[in-house]
């Protein structure tokens, strides 16, 4: 499964779970527990990986399909001059399918079929589930906006008004 997630960060751009197929009880970005993403998404996940910057979800093969859920903090581009208001200016174009601006936990944020990006300054939070290999896969707009204001209201980000 751990080599799944790694293929499936490289194609989605990222970045990769933490080495090793044991389940990860700790890390910065795994504040929910496997029960907790099971119960909001409504699909059977078994284990997680934490990595430096991200907390990886997957289920298990040996019992259904393939699926992952990646919760990590990507850096702001500093190069990119948006204009705008936040940094997501490139993120609604590259993710535009389903789309729609938001505010999660007081952050500007865009939410689309592939995920959840809320721009929190000088880092972008994101929850990108990866269900495409799951035959009963739930729309991701029923579960992004709750899962990323519960991970960001753990982690002590959810006063950014």
């Amino acid at each position: 499964m751990a080599a799944l997630a790694l293929l499936l960060g490289t194609v989605l751009g990222a970045p990769a779970a933490a080495q090793g197929p044991a389940a990860a009880t700790s890390g910065p970005l795994c504040v929910l527990t496997v029960a907790e993403i099971a119960d909001l998404t409504g699909l059977p996940f078994a284990s997680m990986v934490s990595g430096d910057a991200n907390c990886t979800y997957d289920g298990d093969v040996a019992v259904g399909d393939v699926f992952t859920l990646d919760v990590r903090l990507e850096p702001t581009d500093p190069t990119i001059q948006t204009g705008g208001e936040d940094d997501l200016w490139f993120t609604r174009f590259d993710f535009e399918t389903g789309g729609r601006d938001l505010t999660v936990g007081g952050f500007p944020a865009w939410e689309a079929d592939e995920g959840l990006w809320v721009d929190l300054g000088e880092d972008v939070f994101v929850v990108q589930p990866m269900l495409f290999f799951t035959d009963e896969a739930p729309a991701a707009q029923t579960f992004l906006v709750s899962m990323g204001e519960l991970v960001l209201s753990r982690m002590g980000f959810i006063d950014g008004s």
